[in-house]
């Protein structure tokens, strides 16, 4: 379903990573979700209200425009019990990609990512304690490319 909350666009996806092969237990399952942040410096807090409020494991994050570095953006999901793997946009301003993850999952981003000259794109493998590895990708064609 979809979720408002003006200037930031978001989409939750429903998603679940099997957690055992074993029929008889339950299944726990990681809450995805992708927002379109049109400069997430200013936005910050408010991410991290949807994703505290709807419980949300990883989000995917589009139009970061953020530059290499953040400390300070870095250090606030951080308080807040997240970690965020950020691919800034090269050579210009806007654009830009991250991950966030809450504590206890972890990520493992490959060292060496083809550049496109159309795309930009953050891809990881998603870990945690019980949850099968899963991989994400966060893709972002800018229209003005």
């Amino acid at each position: 379903f979809w979720v408002c909350a003006s200037p930031l666009r978001v989409l939750i996806l429903p998603f679940s990573a099997k957690v055992s092969r074993r029929p008889k237990k339950p299944t726990p399952s990681l809450k995805f979700a992708t927002f379109n942040c049109f400069s997430l410096r200013n936005k910050v807090h408010q991410v991290l209200e949807m994703m505290l409020d709807f419980e949300i494991d990883v989000a995917g994050l589009t139009e970061t425009w953020l530059m290499e570095n953040e400390w300070a953006v870095e250090s606030e999901f951080q308080e807040y019990g997240f970690k965020i793997v950020s691919m800034p946009r090269a050579g210009r301003r806007g654009g830009g990609v991250a991950i966030v993850l809450r504590e206890g999952l972890t990520i493992k981003v490959p060292k060496r990512m083809k550049h496109f000259k159309t795309l930009e794109y953050v891809y990881a493998t998603i870990q945690g304690i019980g949850v099968v590895p899963t991989t994400l990708a966060v893709v972002y064609s800018s229209p003005t490319k």
